[in-house]
């Protein structure tokens, strides 16, 4: 039986968070049953996440830890990486930007400061991320507090 850390876990469901989309998708045959249906309108990630939930609250709850605090230990990580991700797309969008006003400045001419700007005007690379780790938030926070955390709740996906 190994023993697998929170960081290795975190990494994990951040890296699913990065690369997978945050909704699933739209494919479903006539064929499946609705417990499938249902399996199959969540993304890699939500179901990840809630997997890897379920495992931190039974553990937290076998070893009399504090559910919210293990969870949290558990996303701070995502969280921070996210926002660090964040930090470095911004500044890979704003940069030509400045340095269009920047030369706009500098030559008097107004084309760089357009083609700058045409530079923010572009898609946000980091909403599905975003996205996914504010539906990881979501979810942490519903799983971890006691008094809002039904039975149905914890045992949704046992099977």
């Amino acid at each position: 039986d190994q023993r697998v850390s929170y960081g290795q876990l975190s990494a994990l469901l951040a890296l699913s968070a990065a690369k997978n989309p945050s909704t699933a998708s739209p494919e479903k045959s006539s064929s499946t049953t609705e417990a499938e249906s249902d399996d199959q309108t969540l993304s890699v990630g939500e179901t990840l996440c809630r997997k890897l939930l379920r495992t931190i609250t039974r553990y937290a709850d076998a070893h009399s830890l504090d559910r919210n605090h293990e969870i949290r230990e558990f996303l701070e990580p995502i969280e921070r990486r996210c926002a660090v991700r964040n930090e470095k797309a911004a500044l890979q969008q704003l940069l030509p930007a400045y340095a269009g006003y920047t030369l706009s400045l500098v030559t008097g001419n107004p084309l760089p400061l357009l083609i700058g700007a045409a530079a923010l005007t572009g898609p946000d690379p980091m909403m599905e991320e975003n996205t996914n780790v504010h539906g990881f938030r979501g979810l942490g926070s519903r799983t971890g507090d006691m008094e809002t955390a039904g039975l149905l709740d914890e045992n949704e996906f046992d099977e």
